[in-house]
């Protein structure tokens, strides 16, 4: 049913100047770079900023896609896209993949098919809509459909930067 979900690897680009990203799966969050600046000092507490989940995708077994965004956090999102997935009649649907502040998710589809393609991009905003538009379709295509039968079924960007 999934072929899969490519993740672009995180830059600093991602946070604030003079941090860096730290965390994984799921879990992302900035903290300083050691002695950035050139103020050596005393030790400081690291601050961490923790991304928001603003948006969420379920998928059924039968190829349908729900989704769910929100800029202000309202409730559970992973749960709407669920309830999405179910009322488009998704048979099965269950939290494929979440993404955060500063990010992109695209999903393409082979047309008539049950088999989606996800991808998760951040950065630059017209970088990472053109990104994960290329990816899936390609990744479509590498499992030999034609460029015809592909297509991008789902596309949302938050818009924190």
């Amino acid at each position: 049913m999934f072929s899969s979900l490519s993740h672009l690897a995180w830059a600093e680009g991602n946070c604030p100047q003079g941090m860096y990203p730290v965390g994984g799966q799921g879990v992302m969050g900035c903290a300083p770079i050691p002695n950035y600046g050139g103020g050596g000092g005393g030790y400081q507490a690291p601050t961490y900023y923790t991304y928001a989940v603003v948006g969420a995708i379920a998928s059924g077994s039968n190829g349908v896609v729900g989704h769910s965004f929100a800029k202000v956090f309202r409730g559970d999102l992973r749960a709407k896209a669920v309830k999405d997935c179910q009322e488009k009649g998704g048979t099965h649907c269950e939290v494929w993949f979440t993404y955060q502040e500063t990010q992109c998710a695209t999903v393409g589809q082979a047309k008539g098919t049950t088999k989606l393609y996800g991808q998760v991009t951040g950065r630059d905003h017209t970088f990472r809509k053109k990104f994960g538009r290329e990816s899936v379709l390609s990744q479509c295509q590498r499992d030999g459909f034609r460029k015809d039968q592909c297509e991008v079924v789902y596309e949302r960007c938050s818009g924190i930067m």
